[in-house]
């Protein structure tokens, strides 16, 4: 009996023994794992950040051929509508780098070159002022029954704020000098209606769209939010989570600017995978 217990308890730790190393082995392996993964993501990351230099030079030099720096800050804004009236309007189907980026959407250099969607042009002029340290912001307006249907831009000029419609080369005046910008609109939605009927009396000027087919009783701005919440289920959650912390104040939560650069949103997101592979590495 006592030889067949010695056996087994050899038997044992020589299991336990054999245990110990294969955890420490797939200890290894998950590390050599974290480590692969965080140089493919360097790799990444360093080859995104070419690419957004290339195009950051590109659309500097855009910039310079639409508008002087010279320029009030306004009518550098209107010199960037009329230069994208003859843009192709359509959902591009341009990416970053590849495919599995679509969810991106296109480049700021990609809808300069190719056109695209109201979203679209309202990132490429987000990017263009910025490159001027000129404050632009993506806005999505959302319509009565609270369906995100377009975008616009909301600039710091001269005078206060100015927003633009990017899809019909739009800007709203005020009458005593000025523009309006999201909040009056969203104050005064009567604003909008009297811009379009006063256009559309001027004979609707060949540099903007055909205000026509402008679909007044959805392009409101009573719903307008600086993110479209929508996109996804992960975002809907987080909009109902932070609705509930601060209120209303959610729908106008400043935009960080590189939102609207692909090459940055990867870069940003790598450094956060990086630092969960890191801690997984040094545990």
């Amino acid at each position: 009996m006592s030889s067949v217990i010695g056996v087994n308890i050899l038997t044992l730790l020589t299991l336990a023994q054999a245990i110990a190393n294969f955890r420490l082995t797939a200890h290894r392996e998950f590390q050599l794992a974290c480590g692969v993964v965080i140089l493919a993501i360097l790799a990444l990351q360093f080859h995104s950040f070419v690419l957004y230099r290339r195009d950051q030079r590109f659309l500097r030099q855009l910039m310079d051929r639409f508008a002087s720096p010279a320029l009030p800050l306004s009518e550098q804004v209107k010199c960037i509508l009329s230069s994208l009236g003859d843009k192709p309007f359509e959902h591009s189907n341009k990416f970053f780098l590849a495919s599995i980026f679509r969810f991106l959407r296109p480049t700021p250099r990609q809808v300069a070159e190719s056109g695209g969607s109201c979203s679209d042009r309202s990132r490429l002029i987000v990017a263009l002022l910025r490159l001027r340290g000129i404050r632009a912001s993506k806005w999505a307006i959302y319509s009565p029954d609270l369906v995100p249907c377009h975008a616009v831009v909301e600039v710091e000029i001269e005078s206060g704020k100015m927003v633009v419609d990017p899809s019909f080369g739009l800007w709203f005046p005020r009458p005593a000098g000025g523009y309006y910008g999201v909040e009056d609109l969203r104050n005064h939605p009567e604003v909008l209606t009297h811009r379009i009927q006063e256009l559309l009396a001027n004979g609707n000027p060949t540099s903007l769209g055909n205000l026509k087919f402008y679909p007044l009783d959805k392009y409101v701005f009573t719903h307008a939010r600086t993110i479209n919440w929508d996109k996804n289920w992960v975002s809907r959650v987080l909009y109902r989570l932070l609705h509930g912390l601060i209120g209303a104040k959610v729908d106008q939560t400043s935009r960080p600017a590189w939102a609207e650069q692909p090459a940055l949103m990867i870069i940003y997101s790598g450094f956060l995978v990086e630092l969960l592979c890191l801690a997984g590495w040094l545990m």
